[in-house]
């Protein structure tokens, strides 16, 4: 795919070129074999989900099988968009350094697992580059486009089914109280493609070109400039098959789990053509890779602070103020005597086979010690409405909205490495004593599995 000027170009070779390649990738035992990695630790991801789902509410709707299968097409689907974004922009994988990204990344990963994220590795390494010229022959814009190409295929990725089985939990707030929340965790395999850019001899070329498509591009292509090939040489550019995976895990007590997926998707997507501005920019102009170095992990630190800012200094969606006026459902046990009748999470159950009901406590002593035939009055949307069931409870398969003092429950984080920044110059000038909030350092914070009551 050499560069020929415009003569010659049209969509339909480029096309062509694109779609021949993602198909011949899958026929490469290598890509294959990565491939099955990948999908065996998705498929691990979502039967660790079912099982904990399991544990605590007596059932799932998590089939991990069909969960892999669904991340897989969305994967393929985000792998071939990501890459006609890497080829139309002109990203070549060595260039951006990513024989250095992921030893790096692994090594962050030991700091805090929320660090195994490229857009931190690339930081370091495009700064370690433009101090230092370490590592040499990187190129910072492209680097910069790779991380904001495998964003937006998150993004992309998260808007679309991000919030698929989210996970009811009892969460504290910096406040003390105990709210109602939900945590998202999905998983997806990217099979995708990248170029790679060779340099050969007039001869090379030209016995290439008997056995290897060429397609002309137009003089505007790259738009992020490839190295300048040595004299004599020319510059050919391969497309090679290669295997990522991306990670979604978020937590949310302000929101939906469907507004708050897509909020994140939102502001994941800004910081992703963002930095993709600034990569094409520094292609052009040398400086505006300081730019790009320095976007890459606080653009990526400042969407977690937004996402984490908005739950901390949001109103609590089920919270205890719901007690003492209903029964708030936060989540229904699959296949269960609430799941039977029609009961969803945000219902609120106001009287039970006739009787007022405050809280929970009082709802399970109205129906205990067991009950056959239960009906519900419940408010939804503003409006009353009757369910019913008919055979024997308890368990009725509720998770109830919890107490404001409920004591199981999980820390809402709040620290990111923006944050910890300013732990640290405030401790160097002695503002806060050496102590941060509620006793723990920034980044220290880690989202762990509640028990919920489910009677």
């Amino acid at each position: 795919m050499p560069g020929e000027g415009d003569a010659g170009f049209g969509l339909g070779p480029a096309l062509r070129f694109w779609l021949e390649n993602l198909l011949s990738a899958f026929a490469d035992p290598s890509l294959l074999l990565w491939l099955g990695f990948v999908l065996a630790l998705v498929y691990w991801q979502y039967r660790r989900l079912a099982t904990l789902e399991r544990m605590r509410l007596g059932g799932t709707t998590i089939s991990p099988g069909r969960e892999t299968f669904e991340s897989l097409l969305a994967g393929l689907l985000g792998g071939m968009a990501g890459a006609g974004v890497l080829m139309l922009v002109g990203v070549s994988l060595l260039d951006a350094g990513i024989l250095y990204l992921w030893p790096l990344a692994l090594l962050l990963m030991f700091i805090h697992p929320r660090y195994l994220c490229f857009a931190y590795a690339g930081g370091l390494l495009a700064t370690s580059h433009m101090l230092f010229g370490v590592p040499a022959g990187l190129e910072v814009a492209s680097l910069a486009a790779l991380v904001a190409v495998l964003h937006g295929i998150e993004a992309t990725l998260i808007w679309l089914n991000g919030a698929s089985h989210p996970q009811a939990l009892y969460v504290r707030t910096p406040q003390g109280e105990t709210v109602g929340g939900f945590l998202l965790q999905r998983a997806w395999p990217i099979p995708t493609l990248g170029l790679a850019v060779a340099f050969v001899t007039p001869a090379e070329f030209q016995s290439l070109a008997d056995y290897v498509r060429m397609v002309p591009t137009p003089s505007w292509w790259p738009l992020i400039p490839f190295r300048e090939a040595a004299s004599g040489l020319n510059a050919v550019v391969l497309a090679i098959p290669l295997v990522a995976a991306l990670g979604y895990s978020d937590l949310t007590i302000t929101r939906e789990p469907s507004a708050k997926a897509r909020r994140s998707a939102l502001q994941l997507g800004i910081y992703s053509l963002s930095l993709l501005g600034l990569a094409v920019l520094a292609g052009r102009a040398g400086w505006a890779g300081y730019l790009a170095a320095v976007a890459m992990p606080f653009g990526h630190e400042l969407v977690i602070l937004l996402g984490q800012r908005a739950e901390t200094r949001g109103v609590p969606r089920f919270s205890g103020a719901m007690v003492g006026q209903g029964v708030g459902v936060l989540d229904v046990v699959p296949g269960s005597a609430a799941a039977a009748m029609g009961l969803r999470a945000g219902d609120r159950i106001v009287r039970a086979n006739n009787e007022p009901v405050a809280n929970a406590e009082a709802l399970y002593q109205v129906l205990s010690p067991w009950s056959v035939g239960v009906t519900l009055e419940v408010e939804r949307l503003g409006r009353r409405i009757v369910l019913s069931y008919d055979g024997k409870v308890p368990p009725l398969g509720l998770v109830p909205v919890p107490d404001s003092r409920e004591a199981r429950a999980v820390p809402l984080p709040e620290d990111t490495w923006i944050d910890g920044l300013l732990w640290l110059g405030r401790r160097l000038i002695g503002w806060c004593g050496g102590h941060s909030r509620h006793g723990r350092r920034p980044g220290d914070h880690q989202v762990q599995e509640a028990q919920l009551r489910n009677r």
